[in-house]
C-alpha cells in the first residue's frame, strides 16, 4: 500500500440524482492484487479512493452504521436478509478522473466479529489495507432499494438470534432421538466402560436467546441455520498432558431425525485408536467455521481398566493366591490358540481375494490397454536414475503388507494419484504439469528427513533410506526430485458437491458472462484413483482440495485456443485447451509442442463403457476395498497376538521371580 502526495487529493464532487458525493477526506491506496477479486474491482484498476461517510440520493450513509441487505450475499443465506455493519466506502481511481468507475460498500456481517472485520490503518505514514473477514458489495444495492438502515431495536433482536454456544447432547437426550450416544456423560470413566456399539455424537447450536438449562429438546433453542461444524478428536496420557496425537477430525452439515432440525451428527471412525479403550485423556472440541460462535470442549479423562486394578490388587494377596492367580493367566493364554487360528483364516482369505483380484486386474488392463494404471505404472518403474520409479518399486514390494517404519508414510508419486477420463485431458494435464508428474507425495515435513541424509560436510549419504534402496537395485537418483506433503498444503477452502468437487463459481467476463467454451476446472476434471479416495489428512481434508489443488489452482479448461484467448482477462492461475493451448497465468504461455512420456491413467466414464465392462470395472473396486479390509483386519490380530504374548512374558518372569525368592527365603 502507497500514499499519494496531497496535491493528487482533489476533490471529487458532482451532481444529480443518483451521483456518489464525498463527505470525508478520502484515502488513496494502490490495491494490492490479492484483494481485488474480494472487493469485486477491474482487474486494470490500481487506485480506490477510500471515504467513511458519504452521501447517495440525497440520504447519508456513515461508517458504524447498521444495514439490512434485503437479498442474500453470501453463499449461507441465499433467501435470507442479511444485517451488517458500514465500515467503508471506496470508488475506482484518482479523484478527479472519469467518474464511470465503480463504487462500492465494504461492510461486515452480522455474524463476524469487530476484530476480524475490515482494517485500515496507517503504517508509517502509509494506509495498510486489509479486507479480512468483510466483504465487499456494489453501490448499487442502495439505488435498488435493497439495503436498508436498520435501527437499535431490530439489530438488537437480530443479534439475539446469532449463535452463541454450542451444546453436545447427552446421552438422555439422544435417546429421545433413537440414538445411542458414544460420548459419556461423565468426565471420567475406566477403560473399556464405554460400549463401542454406539458410534455417534451429536452436538446442536444455541442462539443468544437460550438462557435455561432445562434438560428437555425444544426446538426453538436449537438453531436450524446451515452452519459447518468441525469435531477434532486429540489423545494424551497421562503423564504428558499436551502432548497430544489427533485421532479424529471431520466436518458435518446440519441434519434432521424425528422431525427435530438441527442436530449435527458425528460418527468418528477411530479404528486406529479406538476411543476410551486405553487410559488417558480424550479431548473433543466442537466449533463452526467462520463465526464468533465459541468453541466447545469436551475432556473425558479415562483410569485404567477395572481388571488393571483387580490385577494390582491382587499382587497383594498371598503367596497361595498369587500362584493360583498365575495359574489362571497361564490357562487364559491357551485363548491365544484361537487367535492364531483366526490369523490363519485371515491370511487364507488374504489370498484369496489377491487371486481374484489378479484375474479381474488382468481383465480391466485389457480394456483400459496401454493406458491403464498396471501400464503406465510399469513404464515409470523402468525409467532410470529417477527416485519417482524407485518410489514405485518400493510401494509395489510393499504391496499386500502393513506398511510401516522408515518408508510407511510415502503415498506415490502424483501419476499415481489420479485418473483422468479421456487420453486428451491425460497428456493434457502431464504436459501442464511437467516434472511435477513424478513428484514424490507425502505425508509431512518430517517424512522428509526419511529420503536423505547428510554428514557434517553436507555431503550426502549414499547408505540412507531411498539412496540406499536404489544402490541394491543397481540405480542412482543424480538430480533433484520434487517432494509435496499433503500435511503442509494449505487445502482450498470452498465447498463441495455430493462427489467431492470444489465449488468454484464459473468464469466470468466484464459483461457478466461465462466464456464460451469453458469445460471446467482441472481440479474437478482429475479423478481421484480408488485406491487413494480415504487417503486424508489429520484434518479431514482429501487429496483433491490438497495435493491437486496445489498442483492446478484455479486452472481452467477450454475447447479451443481461441476461447481461452478471449477469456483471458477472466483466467487467475491458467488455462488449458483441448487442441493443447496452454496459458500459465500472471503474463506466461507455454508455446511449441510436446508429448510427455509419464501421463494419467485413463478411465473412462460409465458411458463409454460397456455393460460387462463396468461390471468388471465395478468388481475391481469392490475387491480392492475388501483386500484392504481384511489386511487392516490381519494387522490388528498379530499385533493383538504380539501384545497379548508379551504380556504373558512380562508375567511369567515376575512369577518366576516371586518364586525364586520364595524359595530363598524357606530355603534359609
Amino acid at each position: 500500500m502507497e500514499c499519494f502526495p496531497a496535491h493528487l487529493r482533489l476533490q471529487f464532487l458532482q451532481s444529480g440524482p443518483g451521483v456518489f458525493k464525498q463527505m470525508d477526506e478520502p484515502v488513496l491506496i494502490i490495491v494490492d492484487p490479492s484483494n481485488k477479486r474480494p472487493l469485486r474491482i477491474s482487474r486494470s484498476t490500481h487506485v480506490v479512493r477510500v471515504h467513511k461517510a458519504f452521501r447517495r440520493n440525497g440520504k447519508c450513509w456513515e461508517s458504524g452504521q447498521k444495514i439490512k441487505i434485503l437479498k442474500g450475499i453470501n453463499n449461507r443465506n441465499n433467501n435470507n436478509a442479511v444485517y451488517a455493519t458500514l465500515e467503508y466506502f471506496f470508488l475506482e481511481g484518482f479523484l478527479g478522473d472519469d467518474a464511470s468507475g465503480d463504487a462500492g460498500i465494504i461492510c461486515r456481517t452480522i455474524d463476524i466479529s469487530e476484530n476480524d472485520g475490515c482494517l485500515l490503518e496507517s503504517v508509517e505514514e502509509n494506509p495498510k489495507f486489509d479486507l479480512r473477514k468483510s466483504i465487499s458489495v456494489p453501490i448499487n444495492i442502495i439505488d435498488s432499494g435493497k439495503c436498508l438502515a436498520v435501527d437499535d431495536c431490530e439489530w438488537n433482536e437480530q443479534c439475539q438470534k446469532r449463535p452463541s454456544s454450542i451444546e453436545v447432547l447427552n446421552t438422555r437426550q439422544c435417546h429421545e432421538l433413537g440414538i445411542e450416544s458414544l460420548l459419556p456423560d461423565e468426565t471420567e470413566i475406566y477403560a473399556n466402560d464405554v460400549s463401542l456399539s454406539s458410534s455417534e455424537i451429536v452436538a446442536v447450536v444455541r442462539p443468544t436467546t437460550y438462557k435455561s438449562v432445562t434438560m428437555d429438546l425444544d426446538q426453538k433453542y436449537v438453531m436450524k441455520d446451515k452452519f459447518e461444524m468441525l469435531l477434532v478428536i486429540t489423545y494424551s496420557t497421562n503423564k504428558r498432558p499436551h502432548d497430544k496425537k489427533n485421532v479424529y477430525a471431520g466436518r458435518v452439515e446440519p441434519s434432521s431425525l424425528r422431525d427435530f432440525h438441527g442436530l449435527y451428527v458425528f460418527k468418528p471412525s477411530c479404528t486406529s485408536h479406538p476411543l476410551f479403550q486405553k487410559a488417558g485423556v480424550y479431548t473433543f472440541t466442537f466449533s463452526i467455521r467462520d463465526s464468533i460462535c465459541e468453541k466447545h470442549v469436551v475432556k473425558v479423562k479415562v483410569k485404567a481398566s477395572r481388571d488393571v486394578h483387580t490385577l494390582a490388587h491382587a499382587k497383594k494377596i498371598s503367596h497361595h493366591n498369587l500362584t493360583t492367580s498365575g495359574t489362571r493367566f497361564l490357562k487364559s493364554v491357551r485363548g491365544s490358540g484361537s487367535l492364531k487360528k483366526e490369523i490363519k483364516k485371515l491370511e487364507a482369505e488374504q489370498k484369496a481375494i489377491e487371486a481374484n483380484l489378479s484375474e479381474f486386474e488382468e481383465i480391466r488392463g485389457q480394456i483400459l490397454g496401454s493406458l491403464g494404471k498396471d501400464k503406465i505404472m510399469a513404464y515409470v518403474e523402468s525409467k532410470s536414475d529417477c527416485a519417482g520409479s524407485l518410489v514405485m518399486k518400493h510401494l509395489n514390494a510393499m504391496r499386500g503388507q502393513d506398511r510401516h517404519g522408515l518408508m510407511a508414510n510415502i503415498i506415490g508419486i502424483v501419476a499415481h494419484m489420479g485418473t483422468t477420463p479421456t487420453f486428451e485431458l491425460s497428456r493434457l494435464f502431464a504436459e501442464y504439469l511437467g516434472d511435477q508428474m513424478l513428484a514424490v507425495v507425502c505425508r509431512d515435513y518430517e517424512d522428509i528427513n526419511l529420503f536423505e541424509s547428510y554428514d557434517e560436510s553436507g555431503r550426502l549419504n549414499p547408505n540412507f533410506a531411498l539412496h540406499m534402496f536404489a544402490r541394491e537395485l543397481g540405480q542412482s537418483i543424480n538430480d533433484r526430485y520434487l517432494v509435496l506433503c499433503i500435511e503442509e498444503i494449505r487445502a482450498c477452502d470452498v465447498d463441495k458437491d455430493v462427489e467431492g468437487k470444489l465449488l468454484f463459481p464459473d468464469p466470468t467476463l466484464p459483461d457478466g458472462s461465462t466464456p464460451a467454451g469453458f469445460l471446467g476446472y482441472a481440479v474437478n476434471m482429475i479423478n481421484i484413483e480408488d485406491d487413494h479416495l480415504d487417503t486424508k489428512t489429520a484434518s479431514g481434508c482429501g487429496l483433491r482440495e490438497t495435493l491437486f489443488y496445489r498442483l492446478f489452482g484455479e486452472t481452467q479448461v477450454y475447447e479451443t485456443k481461441k476461447d481461452m484467448k478471449r477469456a483471458i482477462s477472466c483466467i487467475k492461475d491458467g488455462a488449458v485447451s483441448m487442441d493443447g493451448g496452454i496459458l500459465r497465468g500472471n503474463g506466461a504461455m507455454s508455446l511449441g509442442c510436446l508429448e510427455p512420456d509419464v501421463i494419467f491413467p485413463v478411465e473412462p466414464a460409465g458411458n463409454r463403457l460397456s455393460e460387462n465392462d463396468m461390471r468388471v470395472m465395478k468388481r475391481c473396486r469392490e475387491l480392492k476395498l475388501e483386500l484392504k479390509e481384511t489386511i487392516r483386519e490381519l494387522v490388528g490380530k498379530i499385533k493383538s497376538n504380539e501384545s497379548d504374548l508379551e504380556r504373558f512374558y512380562e508375567r511369567r518372569d515376575l512369577y518366576v521371580r516371586f518364586f525364586v525368592r520364595l524359595s530363598s527365603i524357606y530355603m534359609v
